[in-house]
């Protein structure tokens, strides 16, 4: 019984003792903790403002959002064109329509629709300092946010407008000769300045149709849309199919060619012309204006002798 309370009594204060000596160590790992959490978090803070600058400095924006709230002043943000990514440089990407050097006769533009371009990154900046334990030593927390920003978008290309064709911005077309471009210039030289330049009125500056319609009617036969190069090809399916509709030549309905065609336009609208006329002679009473119901019907019957005219020329086409 004696032992035990010698023992009690040897062992007075050695718990305030024992607090004072690891009250140190407790307050240095409660520092720790602290200054592991504020970098953990100041960290994670860079990463957000990286992907932020990134994201907000990209093309068709401005960059000048402002910056996150509380973001010290002497931390940087900022965002910029980022080198080439290898890791995008497959051989499945790597195809000779869009990446060449030469695709047929085209010679691609290689650097164009190069997938490993276009990378943005935004970065962030900040010197962090130990809340608790400056002595430590301040750290760099440079963060970096890598962005694919390439999307080949028409002005990214540099094309003005999306009713601009890309082709000529992706390819070196082959040029023609330079025999057949003054050939062509002539061409249409001599076409500007013919004698015969006002008969060609009719095919889409007809004075006549445009009183009756308020608008010009082209009459000029259309080259549909094609990709081709070849120049054989081009005359076989493109110049050959233009002559064979101008012409109306192997086409199961008759009379389909362009005169035919313009024919039956004029006819239409001298017919809508005179019974206009004649649905003008009805309201006007007999016997109160013979002389307007006379010009009337002069008008009426002149129309109806071109609309003869006409159908007579019509039947002489071939079929």
């Amino acid at each position: 019984m004696n032992n035990t309370r010698h023992c009690r009594n040897a062992r007075r204060g050695l718990a305030p003792l024992e607090l004072v000596l690891c009250l140190p160590v407790l307050l240095f790992v409660l520092a720790l903790m602290v200054d592991t959490g504020s970098k953990s978090s100041w960290k994670l803070r860079g990463v957000v403002a990286a992907r932020d600058a990134a994201w907000r400095s990209r093309w068709g924006r401005g960059g000048n959002l402002p910056n996150p709230a509380s973001w010290p002043q002497p931390a940087a943000l900022n965002a910029g064109a980022a080198g080439p990514n290898r890791r995008l440089a497959k051989e499945d990407l790597d195809h000779p329509v869009v990446r060449g050097p030469q695709f047929g006769s085209l010679l691609v533009d290689r650097e164009r629709l190069d997938p490993t371009r276009g990378g943005w990154v935004g970065r962030s900046q900040r010197v962090w300092t130990p809340p608790l334990l400056p002595k430590l030593g301040a750290a760099a927390m440079d963060q970096e946010h890598p962005l694919l920003d390439g999307k080949w978008q028409y002005s990214q290309m540099g094309i003005p407008s999306t009713y601009w064709r890309r082709i000529p911005y992706l390819y070196t077309l082959p040029q023609a000769p330079a025999g057949l471009k003054a050939a062509f210039q002539l061409a249409v030289t001599a076409i500007q300045t013919a004698p015969f330049r006002s008969d060609l009125d009719v095919l889409d500056r007809d004075e006549e149709i445009r009183a009756w319609y308020g608008a010009y009617h082209n009459f000029h036969p259309q080259v549909g849309r094609f990709c081709e190069s070849d120049r054989d090809r081009v005359a076989e399916n493109q110049q050959s199919a233009l002559i064979r509709r101008i012409q109306g030549d192997r086409i199961p309905r008759p009379r389909r060619g362009l005169p035919g065609m313009m024919t039956r336009f004029f006819i239409s609208m001298y017919s809508q012309q005179r019974n206009q006329l004649l649905a003008q002679i009805t309201k006007i009473e007999a016997g109160e204006a013979t002389g307007a119901i006379a010009a009337l019907q002069a008008q009426a019957g002149q129309l109806q002798a071109k609309i003869d005219l006409l159908n007579g020329y019509l039947r002489m086409l071939p079929n």
